[in-house]
């Protein structure tokens, strides 16, 4: 959490009775509000994976991301709603530099506190293109009506999660989480015909449930006693429609090396 107790110094007309995102490329900033965010999505905005996705159109720009397992959200941003900042001062800044990296912030709406702050490290091509989109609308001043027309029609044919894997997508930029789940063998190794080790009864009764020779059994079907130990999934196999191999599996969660964004 950052020190500061306020956001409202960054950004003092954000919309805090309703949930909201703002995309702010002046300052590099997505914000992102909450009323009562879950420890679940504060832990996803603070290590997890993140996904990012551009769409350019004449009006407007539309910012795509998944952030660990939640939902695909979007941001439609247009230098025409931001009337009170001098462009042709930061279109020169923009043409000589533009920040490769983006400050993500999750915020409280309720408390107005900044519960994740985290900087994402675009790259080169997903930055480029984002550049060179903005500075095309300083040349072409699209106004608060084409915008609007523009929102609406995208909206009117595309779902939330459709626009994700849309044609429209131009760019495309993954940073990588802090964290990984790892499986690691936790209690039994090649159990089966031929080893000391003997397959626990409902191993049997969930694969003899199935048809395939090999598979996954899921934590849904494992007993509660493994469930306590991390156990949370079993793989099997059968070899000849006589011989059941098995091995149970926990996850452990490592730290991650640092590794590069990916373009798509």
């Amino acid at each position: 959490m950052i020190e500061d107790n306020s956001i409202e110094e960054i950004h003092r007309n954000l919309p805090w009775y309703k949930d909201f995102i703002e995309l702010d490329y002046i300052n590099c900033n997505l914000i992102v509000g909450m009323k009562y965010p879950t420890k679940q999505e504060i832990k996803a905005y603070k290590s997890g994976k993140i996904i990012l996705k551009l769409i350019v159109r004449p009006h407007v720009i539309f910012l795509l991301f998944k952030i660990g397992n939640l939902d695909w959200c979007d941001v439609a941003y247009s230098n025409c709603l931001h009337q009170e900042i001098d462009h042709s001062k930061y279109q020169i800044n923009l043409q000589k530099n533009y920040p490769e990296k983006l400050k993500l912030m999750l915020v409280d709406n309720n408390s107005r506190v900044v519960k994740v702050y985290r900087v994402l490290k675009l790259s080169k091509k997903f930055t480029n293109i984002l550049k060179d989109a903005i500075i095309e609308q300083y040349n072409n001043s699209p106004s608060v009506n084409n915008y609007n027309v523009e929102v609406k029609k995208i909206y009117n044919e595309f779902q939330p999660g459709q626009l994700a894997i849309s044609k429209l997508v131009k760019a495309s930029c993954e940073i990588q989480g802090t964290d990984r789940k790892e499986f690691i063998e936790l209690v039994y190794d090649k159990l089966g015909y031929g080893t000391a080790k003997k397959i626990p009864l409902w191993i049997y009764d969930c694969v003899h449930k199935k048809d395939d020779n090999k598979g996954i059994i899921t934590k849904e079907s494992i007993p509660d006693d493994l469930i306590k130990k991390g156990v949370v999934k079993c793989k099997y196999r059968k070899i000849a429609d006589r011989h059941l191999y098995a091995e149970l599996y926990k996850i452990r969660v490592v730290k991650k090396k640092r590794s590069k964004n990916k373009n798509v």
